[in-house]
């Protein structure tokens, strides 16, 4: 038995692809299509010329092929049509959140964080952390971020954490050290000795800088060293300081400046 055959003229075929092209109407099955008869065809077109529901001179989406075949394809695959995939999270802060939560990774003032808990991080917990930050001035926010799109990078989770290593220079920024050092010029602060200045982190030197601002902020000077030695005998104390010049102390030496 041969294949049915449009009834249509090839012009009318055309106006009936640009119609289903430009949806305004379903697919029609080819044995319905085969079944429109010219007259049919030619009084529809004349109502979607009259409406505008078809812009006629836009091209057809076929390339020589059958109405039919071309709208029998879309009703097969409108049921088996692929579940949508899951996206990768995105994280839930705002830019400028993020950007400050890489400035401190490239600062490392904190650890790398892995995707899914950075994801998990919301505006409002950012906002504290970023407050927190600014406040002790752990983190220089002038200072550009890291080259990563994301804050921190996406590390694969390890069995068990590595024990904390000492902090040492690298844990402290530039920005914390000039603070901590106008702070104790200002004779707010005390100087600290080579052993601790080497390796003191970021974390400790923020709190002196803290305690530091909050006593400029209060008009107050650091208490003095001698305070500090007041559960020494006076006996040899005075023996001390007969037997032995006292030395002049050197602040540049203890903060290495």
């Amino acid at each position: 038995m041969a294949r049915m055959k449009p009834q249509m003229t090839p012009e009318q075929q055309t106006a009936y692809r640009q119609a289903v092209a430009q949806k305004v109407i379903d697919s029609i099955p080819y044995e319905k299509y085969c079944a429109i008869t010219p007259e049919q065809a030619a009084k529809q077109i004349k109502a979607w010329e009259k409406s505008k529901a078809v812009d006629f001179s836009k091209a057809s989406t076929t390339h020589g092929r059958s109405q039919g075949r071309e709208q029998s394809a879309p009703e097969q695959t409108a049921t088996s049509k692929a579940p949508e995939r899951q996206g990768r999270p995105k994280p839930q802060m705002t830019p400028e959140q993020q950007t400050a939560y890489r400035q401190a990774v490239a600062q490392k003032v904190i650890d790398s964080i892995l995707y899914e808990e950075y994801c998990a991080i919301t505006p409002e917990q950012a906002a504290k952390q970023i407050k927190a930050w600014e406040k002790s001035k752990a983190v220089d926010f002038n200072q550009p971020p890291s080259n990563r799109r994301n804050a921190p990078v996406p590390e694969r989770a390890s069995p068990a954490k590595a024990p904390e290593a000492p902090a040492g220079d690298g844990l402290r920024t530039r920005h914390q050290l000039n603070e901590f050092v106008r702070l104790v010029k200002d004779g707010r602060l005390n100087p600290i000795s080579r052993d601790k200045w080497a390796t003191i982190s970021s974390k400790e030197m923020g709190k002196l800088i803290y305690i530091g601002q909050q006593r400029e902020k209060n008009g107050e000077l650091a208490p003095a060293r001698d305070q500090q030695d007041q559960g020494r005998e006076p006996e040899k104390q005075a023996k001390v300081s007969r037997n032995r010049a006292p030395r002049p102390r050197s602040r540049g030496n203890d903060l290495d400046m």
